[in-house]
């Protein structure tokens, strides 16, 4: 009878510390993640420890832990978008001419977003500015998957946006074959230097039927030297 007594005292004794050792385990074990967590600011990343500290038991633990991971994984993807951004758009090419050996160099970008025309253009329909120095002249080409620009004589000016500045209008000329999804655009040099000084920019073009739509553009850190 005494040994059974003592058995069961001993459970007792047993289960009664297994939790608590186990709840400390946990609390270090999220504490521990939490501390290596940079996504979140100081204080923070001391309200979940101290949360954490404070709790009880395992669900409060449990539940604080999981509430801290899903604010870090939405910091964690506000960072990458914040990076992403900041990273330069341009894609750089060069040519050279077989018969003369000149070099042609090209920078070229893609919208940020798409204008959605009517049939037979409808789907996406992304543009393209691309800065170009071919036989030692610059040109500014704007260019658009499909569709046309607008042929109207009294449209001869686009507006252009560059960060948060006045708007500014700049000359469009019809490209020499006719395309009609291509426009140049002047002056260039005053182009080139608003480009290289801004982070965006935005372009409202003249659809022909269509009527008028921006294109945005990220354009920062352009590298152009020619």
């Amino acid at each position: 009878m005494k040994k059974l007594i003592f058995t069961l005292a001993t459970s007792a004794f047993l289960f009664s510390c297994g939790p608590t050792e186990s709840l400390e385990d946990l609390k270090d074990e999220k504490i521990k993640v939490i501390k290596e967590d940079t996504y979140l600011s100081d204080s923070i990343q001391m309200s979940y420890l101290d949360r954490i500290t404070e709790c009880k038991t395992k669900e409060c633990i449990e539940t604080t832990a999981d509430e801290h991971a899903d604010k870090s994984t939405k910091a964690f993807a506000l960072a990458m978008i914040e990076e992403e951004n900041k990273k330069s758009s341009w894609e750089y090419n060069s040519t050279i001419d077989e018969m003369t050996s000149d070099s042609s160099f090209f920078a070229k970008i893609a919208s940020d977003n798409f204008a959605n025309l009517e049939f037979p253009y409808g789907g996406l329909n992304y543009a393209s500015l691309m800065i170009r120095n071919v036989n030692g002249e610059n040109s500014i080409v704007f260019a658009i998957d499909k569709g046309q620009f607008s042929t109207d004589y009294n449209v001869s000016t686009w507006m252009v946006r560059f960060d948060d500045r006045e708007p500014l209008k700049y000359s469009i000329q019809e490209s020499a074959s006719g395309n009609s999804t291509v426009r140049f655009l002047t002056p260039v040099k005053s182009f080139i230097e608003n480009v290289k000084n801004s982070d965006s920019m935005k372009i409202q073009v003249s659809f022909f039927q269509e009527g008028n739509f921006t294109y945005k553009f990220k354009t920062l850190d352009l590298k152009w030297e020619h």
